[in-house]
């Protein structure tokens, strides 16, 4: 799962969010609209969550905020692909699939719900837990299943999974490859692995390179730290960056990797910024891009007993001098990264407290000032995961 840490909790968790106001359709997905039309951001979808239930809202540039029917639950992720809204249900034994749901009729209908685990594959695991999901084309996904050893790709017509890309020869000495993120690039599809091995000194991360027409692996890259964390972010300069945080236990064992995905095979472009680089001294789970000059990093403090987090910063990073500005300090780990949309940095606040008091979607501008408002998530609700959408 992405909230690591509370793998444990949330795998108990039950959905207390009612489905959309459409049926799933037994057919398969009879979808109207485009998975691959191009679109312009134009807001961002937020996730709520206390692991115990869901909630979803979209947040525009002015902080207005109103409720979607996504059928969030206490770990959900969520993909806009063209004018198609994917969802990652990723509780075990309640949702575990992949949900697309289109606007239709002036509401958002809720089209189909594909399962993520094929009847050959429940021997090896019940739990697919996706992480991302790709569209090939307006008929095919590509999903990345992080408790399996491969990638499923599902016919989205029939609304099932018709074969899988094998990624168990990568896994290292870990159980399983862990693939967490993925990043289409022309004609090659680009996915991380985290390849965990539960030990105090994981193994280093892995991407790989899959060609988009026949599925074959083409190539892979060794990263330079362990646990490759969320999305692949597009830099100015043309290279596509990348948080790596270590070892939640262990500061100065992760940072911000730059990859060169223009050529032939995938290489190591810069390791731009380290954990223990006195500007940070954090976890990095999480990078924006606000320009060419400027990140923004999710930094957790280190892991303590417990499994607790005492601390996460949200820090405004300036590339040229290596100094920072702090946006945002609380007391508590929050799933979801910053998102950059418009000139304009839109930050998931946790709150403080058993209450989660305050928590929301905050905005600030890309020169660090907070702007007024906070767009709540949902009562005792927190933000885990933010997307930019159409």
């Amino acid at each position: 799962m992405r909230a690591r840490l509370l793998a444990v909790a949330v795998s108990w968790c039950v959905a207390s969010c009612g489905p959309p106001e459409s049926a799933p359709s037994p057919q398969g997905c009879a979808l109207r609209g485009s998975l691959t039309a191009a679109s312009t951001a134009s807001r961002v979808v937020a996730i709520g969550t206390n692991y115990l239930s869901g909630t979803a809202w979209s947040v525009d540039g002015t902080g207005a905020a109103r409720a979607l029917p996504l059928g969030a639950t206490g770990d959900t992720v969520v993909r806009p692909l063209g004018g198609v809204t994917a969802v990652l249900n990723r509780m075990p034994g309640v949702a575990d699939n992949v949900t697309l749901l289109e606007p239709r009729d002036g509401a958002l209908a809720l089209v189909c719900q594909v399962p993520l685990v094929r009847a050959s594959e429940r021997s090896i695991n019940t739990w697919a837990n996706p992480h991302d999901v790709l569209a090939l084309d307006d008929r095919t996904l590509l999903v990345a299943r992080y408790n399996l050893p491969s990638l499923a790709v599902v016919d989205v017509p029939s609304g099932a999974v018709v074969r899988t890309v094998d990624l168990a020869a990568y896994r290292g000495r870990a159980a399983l490859p862990n693939p967490d993120a993925m990043l289409r690039v022309g004609d090659r599809i680009y996915v991380t692995l985290q390849r965990l091995d539960d030990v105090l000194h994981p193994q280093r991360g892995m991407l790989v390179q899959i060609d988009a027409a026949t599925m074959a692996v083409t190539a892979t890259l060794e990263l330079p730290f362990a646990n490759p964390t969320g999305a692949l972010q597009r830099a100015v300069d043309g290279t596509t960056l990348l948080a790596m945080f270590g070892w939640y236990d262990t500061v100065g064992d992760g940072g911000v990797v730059a990859l060169d995905l223009r050529g032939a095979t995938p290489s190591v472009a810069s390791v731009v910024l380290r954990e223990d680089d006195p500007a940070v001294l954090g976890n990095v789970d999480g990078v924006a891009v606000v320009d060419g000059a400027t990140l923004v990093l999710k930094v957790p403090a280190e892991r303590t007993a417990g499994m607790n987090i005492a601390e996460t910063r949200f820090v405004r990073y300036d590339l040229a001098s290596h100094r920072s500005t702090v946006l945002l300090r609380r007391g508590i780990w929050t799933g979801a990264v910053p998102v950059v949309l418009g000139g304009m940095v839109f930050i998931g606040d946790p709150g403080e407290g058993p209450g989660h008091a305050g928590a929301g979607v905050r905005r600030f501008t890309a020169a660090g000032d907070a702007l007024p408002g906070v767009a709540a998530v949902g009562v005792e609700m927190f933000p885990y995961d933010l997307r930019a959408a159409p």
